[in-house]
């Protein structure tokens, strides 16, 4: 295909596209409670979860520092980092899920 026919199945094709409808959003979970709770909470859990596991990671490299034992204060420091990561991660999923998913509070 040349350029020319190229541009004329474009423009043929948007023509078609306007005359799709875009439907409005429905909630997958028809109105159920479970699921939008147990979303909704998960959320807030895993948060929670990786706040523990960072003061835990904390201790550890104080605790292999302090005692002479930097395997112990290595794994606090890859605990630290992987906490720190999943802290950034459930951040993004609890913005994701209350902007985009409305049956979710």
């Amino acid at each position: 295909m040349d350029v020319p026919s190229v541009l004329i199945a474009i423009s043929g094709s948007t023509d078609v596209l306007g005359i799709v409808t875009n439907p409005p959003p429905v909630d997958p979970t028809g109105g159920s409670e479970g699921v939008s709770f147990l979303i909704s909470s998960a959320k807030y859990v895993v948060l929670i979860i990786c706040g523990i596991v960072g003061v835990v990671a904390g201790a550890l490299i104080a605790i292999g520092g302090a005692s002479k034992r930097p395997d112990t204060a290595d794994l606090g420091k890859k605990a630290l980092l992987c906490s720190f990561v999943g802290i950034v991660v459930a951040g993004v999923w609890i913005v994701v899920t209350n902007t985009t998913w409305t049956f979710v509070s």
